[in-house]
C-alpha cells in the first residue's frame, strides 16, 4: 500500500493549482472562477489522505518521532518556499523603495520579510493579508498547524480510541465550519488579519486534513471496484464546482456541500480508481503544483508590472502562455531545484524516510 501512488489525485492537484493562478491573475484571462477559492479545500483533503497513507502506521508504531514527522513536512515544504519567500520579498522591498508614500516602513517591511522566513504571519500597515510578502502563504501556515496537531494526537492517542480522536476533531471543526461560514457568508476566508478569518481558516485546513485521514483509515472498508469513467468524472466534477461563476444565493450553499460533502465523496471515488494511460501527464500535474501555487502571484506581480498593456490586450492568450510556462518552470525548478535539495538534507540530516513523495 505504501508504494501506491493516486495519479487522479495528482491531476486534482495540478487543476486545484491552475485555478488558483487563474483566481489571482484576471488581467491575463478577462474572466473570473469564482469558486476557485475552494482549490484550498481539495488540497486539504488530498494532503490529509496521503500524509495519512505515507506515515499514519510510521507514528502509530513509533518509527517515526514528532520530530521526525515534522522534519519530514520541513523539508517537503520549505526548499520551494525559500525561494518563492526570497522572489517576493525582492518584489516588497523594490516596493518600499520606489513608492514615495508608502504606507509601511522599510523597518516594518524587513520585520514581515523575516517573520514570512519563517513560515509565520506578520502585519503590515495597508494590507490586511496574514501573509503580506505573498498571499498565498496562509494555507501553508494553517496546514502545518493541523499537522502539528495530527501528530500530537497520534502519539499520545496510542489506545483503540485513537482513531475516535480523528474523527471527533473532524465532526467539531466540521460543525464549526458550517456555523462560521453560514454566519459570514462565504468560506473564501482564512488569509486575513480578523478573527472571523483565522477561525475559519483553521476549520478549512482542520476539516480538509482530518476528512482526507478519515478516508485513508476507514481505506479497506471504504475500498471498492468501479469503472474508471467514473473515478474521471468524480475528478471532472470536482474540478468542474472550483470554476463555477458567481451564483448569487446558492453561493454559500455550493461552499458548504462542496467542501463537507461533493469533495470527501469524489476524493473517495478517486483513490479507489485503477490505472490510466495518462499516468506521466497528471503525475506531472501534480508534482508541478505546489511551485505553480507559491510562485505564480510574485511571477505574474513583476510581469504586470513591466507589461501589463501587453497583458491585458492579449487576453486570454497571455493568460495561457503563464499557465503552460508556469507548470514548464515549476517541473524544470523540482528536476534541478527542489529534488536534489531535499535528498540532500534528507541525506545531511540522516533520514532515508524523507524522501517519500507526497502532496504539499
Amino acid at each position: 500500500m505504501n508504494k501506491r501512488r493516486f495519479f487522479l489525485l495528482d491531476g486534482i492537484r495540478g487543476a486545484a493549482a491552475l485555478a488558483i493562478l487563474v483566481r489571482h491573475t484576471p488581467h491575463f484571462w478577462h474572466l473570473s472562477l469564482f469558486h476557485s477559492y475552494l482549490s484550498v479545500d481539495l488540497f486539504f483533503l488530498v494532503s490529509g489522505f496521503v500524509i495519512g497513507h505515507s506515515y499514519d502506521d510510521k507514528l502509530l508504531t513509533g518509527k517515526l518521532t514528532f520530530c521526525d514527522f515534522l522534519l519530514i513536512r520541513w523539508i517537503r515544504l520549505y526548499p520551494i518556499y525559500l525561494l518563492s519567500a526570497i522572489f517576493g520579498s525582492l518584489i516588497l522591498t523594490v516596493e518600499r523603495t520606489t513608492q514615495i508614500n508608502a504606507p509601511f516602513s522599510m523597518l516594518q517591511a524587513i520585520s514581515s520579510i523575516a517573520l514570512t522566513f519563517a513560515l509565520l504571519p506578520s502585519k503590515l500597515p495597508g494590507n490586511d493579508s496574514l501573509f503580506p510578502v505573498v498571499i498565498a502563504y496562509w494555507s501553508l501556515f494553517f496546514e502545518i498547524l493541523v499537522n502539528i496537531l495530527y501528530a500530537c494526537i497520534r502519539l499520545i492517542s496510542r489506545s483503540q480510541f485513537r482513531d475516535v480522536v480523528i474523527y471527533a476533531l473532524g465532526i467539531v471543526s466540521c460543525l464549526g465550519l458550517l456555523l462560521a461560514s453560514t454566519l459570514h457568508g462565504s468560506l473564501d476566508l482564512g488569509f486575513q488579519w480578523s478573527l472571523s478569518s483565522f477561525v475559519i481558516g483553521f476549520l478549512r485546513a482542520a476539516f480538509g486534513i482530518l476528512t482526507g485521514l478519515t478516508i485513508y483509515l476507514n481505506r479497506s472498508r471504504l475500498n471498492f471496484k468501479l469503472a474508471r469513467l467514473v473515478a474521471v468524472l468524480s475528478a471532472l466534477l470536482a474540478v468542474s464546482i472550483i470554476c463555477a461563476p458567481k451564483l448569487g444565493f446558492f453561493d454559500i450553499w455550493i461552499d458548504l456541500v462542496s467542501v463537507t460533502v461533493v469533495f470527501p465523496v469524489c476524493i473517495l471515488v478517486v483513490v479507489n480508481a485503477g490505472s490510466f494511460k495518462c499516468e506521466p501527464l497528471l503525475a506531472a500535474l501534480g508534482a508541478a503544483s505546489y511551485p505553480i501555487y507559491v510562485f505564480h502571484l510574485p511571477v505574474a506581480q513583476c510581469l504586470e508590472h513591466y507589461f501589463r498593456s501587453q497583458v491585458t490586450a492579449l487576453a486570454p492568450a497571455s493568460g495561457i502562455v503563464l499557465a503552460l510556462a508556469m507548470i514548464g518552470s515549476s517541473l524544470w525548478l523540482e528536476k534541478v531545484y527542489e529534488i536534489p535539495v531535499r535528498s540532500w538534507l534528507t541525506k545531511k540530516l540522516r533520514r532515508s524516510d524523507v524522501s517519500q513523495p507526497e502532496p504539499s
